[in-house]
């Protein structure tokens, strides 16, 4: 992000649908699988957790 004055983290209370990340604690943790992206409706499929792709034991 560039030029942003604020971020917004993904929060089920008080920003369920307009955020402008999740923030993810461990490096396997996956996208809840229901959220969708505020315009388009797409959901994320979690490719970046596969660990015989990215994660490195």
């Amino acid at each position: 992000m560039s030029g942003e004055t604020r971020f917004v983290a993904y929060d089920a209370v008080d920003y369920p649908v307009q955020f402008d990340a999740y923030v993810a604690t461990t490096r396997s943790e996956e996208f809840i699988s229901n959220i969708t992206s505020f315009q388009g409706g797409n959901t994320y499929n979690n490719f970046d957790t596969d660990p015989n792709l990215y994660i490195n034991s």
